[in-house]
């Protein structure tokens, strides 16, 4: 498993990995230039989940080329196996409370 707090911390090459997950609730930028950035490191057709609030992510996330998961702040372990589990699947998924953002 890899862990990084920041996009330069996974280093100036690409990572193999199935599943990514993405915790924005240390007050990470969803802004398009962060997600463009952290994108360009991940294999072509990656999955990832994203967990926060921040309105913003919806700008992108459905355009993700990969499966993908999106999880409020805080979520469950059970939901978050379950996203993890459906986005190695190849389903995208969407949580109830990132819905109603």
């Amino acid at each position: 498993m890899l862990r990084a707090r920041t996009v330069a911390e996974l280093g100036p090459r690409r990572v193999p990995s199935a599943v990514f997950i993405w915790d924005l609730g240390d007050g990470t930028s969803a802004e398009k230039s962060t997600v463009a950035e952290f994108l360009d490191r991940l294999p072509a057709e990656p999955a990832l989940i994203v967990i926060g609030e921040d309105i913003r992510i919806a700008d992108w996330i459905t355009d993700f080329p990969g499966s993908w998961g999106w999880l409020a702040e805080d979520p469950t372990p059970a939901q978050l196996t379950a996203a993890i589990r459906a986005a190695d699947g190849g389903l995208s998924t969407l949580d109830a409370a990132a819905l109603e953002l």
